[in-house]
């Protein structure tokens, strides 16, 4: 049933049929435009970006390999040209190195793609927007970049052929002790995964340290992961093993230690690194039957499903919405409400499994259902539109209130790096993906602000009114709020948007991972 009637299967199915016909026929008909505007697309290359300053983007292997590498697929499947970096260069403070950065010159046949792709842009012609207002894949990504302006010509190498994923090493060869793993690499959580279903029970370390590894001192931020070789119930030759596999399929930098103690920081064995549980996860899915308005969001649940289920090899239930009060919660450590209206979730049954130990993640707008039941308190932020607009002409209130709405943009988020959420992550800063219009100001409990929207400038790219903009500095992004025994972790964000939002994965896999730990 709809506002205009009943609408039939029989007629959307004849619906979409006719577009298709329509589609093939305009194809046709208008092949002569079409094929001109792609020869001009091309042949225009250099009037396109004759206002571009950038020359080129350099782009760092060093840290973020396997994010960089995964974007540099991306670019290579719609035949951009890329190179090894072949000389030493300064840029936005950052020195990039042969063997340790590609370069993606704007001069060549996919010039105009290359700059859609990788550009912020901040300004627009209008301010309604069908979709998401902006695209940027190394924002997406989260690599450390440069848009370079000066003369690139010098800077080309050998071309690279094939960004195929690499860099997993392992460092001092076999281990008769224990194995280090560092956590920054994009599948460090595969690996941990990997290791937990061979029933090894790894150890985070929260806090950093050194190790001697061969000859050499190496350090460790938080987040390390120890892999001792010494199981109750696993051989020695099954960790080798999985952690060999590891090194191989998830690229990850693991580190063989002959000894438990460090020469700065914390022993591997102290008190304080924890054995991480395997996440037991449920996610939560459908409308329980009701309103076809309310309901997890299809979109995002997806989007988590893939990230946990395809990516990462980590199994996932999926429960739907008017189930869970007939569910046996203690088969899960971990819910995770992915964006929705969840209205119908019985509260107090989540309550009380929170509080005996579980954790709860609520993703963009499902944080609601946290704050509306007072399991966490947050103050909602408000804009304040209705006393913005008292005096607009009735005409012209729907665009003025369709100019405020963030239908998709591009924020950047202060992180607090000692927080196991934010384990593996190097820079203060994060850029976040961010829809819709509710703030929230941080937590007055210590700690629990995981990060928060830059006071200065919290937009990096795409659409932002002036007003949410200013409702968004300072306000929260992510926050972790200790509940009875349990967790509930809290992102205003999407940090899994459309499965190629890579920069943010490892905040969500750090709630699921690391949710036990604060």
């Amino acid at each position: 049933e709809t506002s205009k009637g009943v609408l039939t299967y029989a007629f959307s199915v004849r619906n979409q049929f006719m577009t298709s016909l329509s589609t093939l026929k305009a194809i046709t008909e208008m092949r002569t435009d079409l094929l001109a505007h792609q020869r001009d697309f091309f042949a225009n290359l250099d009037d396109a970006l004759e206002d571009v300053p950038t020359e080129a983007y350099i782009v760092d292997l060093s840290t973020k390999r396997t994010r960089a590498q995964a974007m540099a697929q991306v670019l290579q499947r719609h035949d951009v040209d890329m190179y090894a970096l072949d000389r030493q260069v300064q840029a936005d403070g950052r020195t990039y190195r042969p063997g340790e950065a590609y370069v993606i010159p704007l001069d060549q046949r996919q010039g105009r793609f290359i700059n859609a792709a990788m550009e912020q842009v901040t300004s627009f012609p209008d301010s309604i927007f069908y979709d998401v207002s902006t695209w940027s894949l190394p924002l997406a990504f989260g690599v450390d970049y440069t848009a370079y302006e000066d003369d690139a010509d010098d800077l080309l190498g050998a071309p690279i052929a094939d960004a195929a994923l690499d860099g997993g090493q392992l460092v001092g060869g076999r281990s008769d002790y224990a194995y280090v793993m560092e956590w920054g690499r994009y599948f460090a959580p595969r690996a941990l995964y990997r290791l937990q279903d061979a029933d090894i029970r790894p150890r985070i370390m929260m806090d950093p340290f050194t190790l001697e590894v061969g000859n050499t001192t190496h350090e460790f931020d938080r987040g390390a992961i120890v892999i001792p070789v010494t199981q109750r119930s696993v051989p020695a030759d099954t960790v080798h093993a999985v952690v060999r596999r590891a090194v191989d399929h998830d690229h990850v930098n693991v580190y063989a230690a002959n000894t438990g103690l460090t020469p700065t920081g914390p022993d591997l064995g102290s008190r304080g690194s924890e054995v991480l549980p395997q996440p037991t996860i449920a996610l939560i899915t459908g409308t329980g039957g009701g309103s076809r308005y309310g309901g997890s969001s299809a979109y995002n649940s997806g989007e988590v499903w893939h990230l946990l289920s395809e990516r990462f090899d980590i199994p996932v239930s999926l429960v739907d919405l008017g189930d869970v009060q007939f569910a046996d919660l203690s088969r899960y450590n971990t819910m995770v409400l992915a964006g929705g209206s969840f209205d119908d979730l019985p509260a107090d049954k989540i309550r009380n499994w929170v509080q005996e130990g579980g954790r709860l993640i609520a993703l963009e707008d499902a944080v609601e259902w946290p704050v509306d039941t007072e399991m966490v308190s947050l103050e909602e932020k408000d804009a304040n539109l209705d006393s913005l607009f008292q005096d607009t002409p009735y005409g012209q209130l729907s665009d003025a209130y369709g100019a405020q709405q963030i239908g998709g943009s591009i924020f950047q988020a202060e992180l607090d790096l000692t927080h196991p959420l934010a384990f593996g992550y190097d820079a203060a800063s994060v850029p976040v993906f961010r829809v819709g219009n509710d703030f929230y100001a941080p937590s007055d409990q210590p700690g629990a602000s995981v990060a928060t929207y830059s006071e200065t400038q919290p937009r990096l790219s795409g659409y932002v009114s002036e007003e949410m903009a200013d409702l968004a500095r300072g306000s929260a992004s992510i926050e972790a709020h200790g509940v009875g025994s349990g967790s509930v972790i809290l992102m205003m964000d999407n940090p899994n948007f459309r499965a190629f939002w890579w920069g943010t994965n490892g905040l969500f896999l750090n709630a699921i991972f690391f949710g036990s730990v604060f």
